[in-house]
């Protein structure tokens, strides 16, 4: 399987009078994984795509960044649950 995974900041809020610098520097792990979403029912999980990153800023806040995970897998393998670089559940 084959993926690209793209990510820019895209809500930031730079600090007045100062040198402003910020970005992604690396897209370390993106997995299908469960996660709970409903607190009524907490046994219920739904798969969520996790991404985690690396971002650098400095004089910045960021609060949003946009992501895009493209995958290429070919039929003839079949499709397995799996998660992408080794990702882990977020503690």
């Amino acid at each position: 399987m084959d993926r690209t995974i793209t990510a820019s900041p895209a809500i930031i809020q730079p600090a007045e009078g100062e040198a402003t610098l910020f970005g992604i520097d690396r897209a370390k792990s993106v997995a299908l994984e469960p996660q709970h979403f409903d607190a009524s029912n907490p046994q219920h999980e739904s798969f969520c795509l996790v991404l985690r990153l690396d971002f650098a800023g400095l004089n910045v806040n960021i609060h949003k960044f946009t992501y895009q995970v493209t995958l290429l897998f070919n039929e003839r393998e079949g499709w397995h649950l799996r998660g992408l670089f080794n990702g882990t559940r977020p503690e």
